[in-house]
């Protein structure tokens, strides 16, 4: 948040909580909207539904075990990793995920949030608020990876095809 902004954090926490359930709200929309073949079947950057919902699980428990520890205060470490590290990752993962039933990873999706979301309540208004808190750059990252994924989805429905062949 800029200095001379005159919200506060208490209102930057409730903008980012409202992202980041509007983002999961989309997604789990679009998730019901598609048809019965597209669970197994490549719909977007050669991923199922299934595969899709597999990878945000994957990406946002991760998010969530880092709340947790910055919150406990144990040392995590933020790797940085190379673009074709996490493509490797994602695909060592999706491939993983695939004999799993996709009603329980759904499931997983909605348990996982409510993890999520227990952590955040926990979050002070400055770790939510201010611009350089690590809490609100990982919370971001949920809400900015799940449009990562409702969007090409969206457009897949439309018709239009993946407008990123790329998956994050």
């Amino acid at each position: 948040m800029v200095e001379n902004d005159t919200r506060t954090y208490s209102d930057e926490r409730r903008r980012l909580i409202g992202q980041l359930e509007k983002d999961r709200a989309q997604l789990l929309r679009n998730i019901e909207t598609c048809r019965i073949r597209d669970i197994e079947n490549p719909i977007v950057g050669g991923w199922s539904l299934k595969d899709i919902i597999g990878h945000v699980v994957f990406w946002e428990t991760q998010k969530t075990e880092q709340l947790t520890a910055l919150r406990e205060e144990n040392k995590i470490s933020f790797l940085k990793q190379t673009t074709e590290e996490v493509d490797e990752l994602n695909k060592k993962n999706v491939l993983r995920r695939r004999q799993d039933i996709f009603w329980e990873i759904l499931a997983e999706l909605n348990d996982g949030r409510h993890k999520l979301m227990l952590e955040v309540n926990l979050l002070s208004d400055d770790q939510l608020g201010a611009d350089d808190a690590v809490e609100r750059n990982l919370v971001s990252a949920v809400s900015l990876h799940d449009r990562d994924h409702w969007r090409p989805i969206a457009a897949y429905l439309a018709g239009l095809g993946s407008p990123i062949e790329k998956r994050t």
